[in-house]
């Protein structure tokens, strides 16, 4: 247990509120990008940010509000702010979603019935370059971290 924490703070709550705190921060970026206007956009994925100045202004606010509260809580416990390596979320991220997409093949599809084997060939080329392409980018991610790190070394 740490002195700074108070009495009776053990290092699982510190974790419990650490990890806690975080997520509940991550989804405050997340907000506060669309109170900012932004709204993603890809080919099979659209967010339609539908928020008026009005609401976008007091979601800010909002998030202050909390941010704030954050900041008490986590200066009172002593909380040191988790850092995320964004080549590590896009890594992850892409692991996650490697089951899924491997569950558009063919094979899988069957349990929704089966498919004429010429489409089925089609669609496993097409799903199978798909994730190959998906696979590759958490390799750049990982790639370009282990150059950087050479780099970093031979100077």
């Amino acid at each position: 247990m740490s002195e700074r924490n108070g009495p009776g703070i053990t290092e699982s709550h510190i974790r419990a509120f650490t990890a806690t705190l975080a997520i509940v921060d991550e989804a405050l970026c997340e907000f506060e990008r669309w109170a900012s206007g932004h709204a993603a956009k890809g080919d099979m994925y659209e967010e339609v940010n539908d928020l008026t100045p009005r609401k976008r202004k007091n979601l800010l606010g909002g998030i202050h509000a909390v941010r704030e509260s954050i900041r008490n809580l986590r200066d009172h416990l002593g909380l040191k702010p988790e850092r995320s390596s964004v080549s590590h979320m896009i890594w992850v991220k892409c692991a996650g979603y490697w089951e899924s997409l491997v569950e558009l093949e063919s094979p899988y599809l069957k349990r929704y019935g089966s498919l004429p084997p010429d489409l089925a060939r089609k669609l496993d080329a097409q799903v199978t370059r798909i994730n190959r392409q998906f696979r590759r980018l958490s390799t750049l991610v990982r790639a370009r971290e282990s150059f950087a790190r050479t780099k970093e070394r031979d100077k």
